[in-house]
């Protein structure tokens, strides 16, 4: 009889520290679980914040590009408004010309006509 109750209370003891151990184990968990539900609005943030970061980072690299982009568009339309103006000067040209062949023919009608 003796040796039963070494026996059991051995037995009983190991119930005691396992039930300790499942205690601290489940208040572990229960801690940790109240620490994510605290954490999560900040992961959200986060997030939010990563992806703000992102925008920023876009936003800025348009506004490095976009004065660069306006002067290739402006060089385009300058190139273009060059062509226009030459090809403007050589009608212009040709039409003086055309325009001076024929003064100079009626000037020589004209004095001719009086030598008659």
């Amino acid at each position: 009889m003796a040796v039963d109750k070494i026996g059991d209370q051995a037995r009983i003891d190991l119930l005691r520290e396992n039930y300790k151990n499942l205690t601290s184990a489940h208040d572990a968990i229960a801690k940790a679980e109240q620490q994510l539900a605290r954490l999560r609005p900040l992961l959200a943030e986060a997030e939010q914040h990563s992806q703000l970061q992102g925008r920023i980072a876009e936003a800025e690299q348009c506004a490095e590009f976009a004065p660069r982009y306006f002067a290739r568009r402006k060089l385009g339309l300058l190139e273009h408004a060059i062509s226009a103006a030459q090809n403007d000067l050589a009608q212009h040209a040709a039409t003086r010309a055309t325009l001076n062949w024929r003064s100079n023919r009626a000037a020589r009608c004209t004095t001719g006509s009086r030598a008659i």
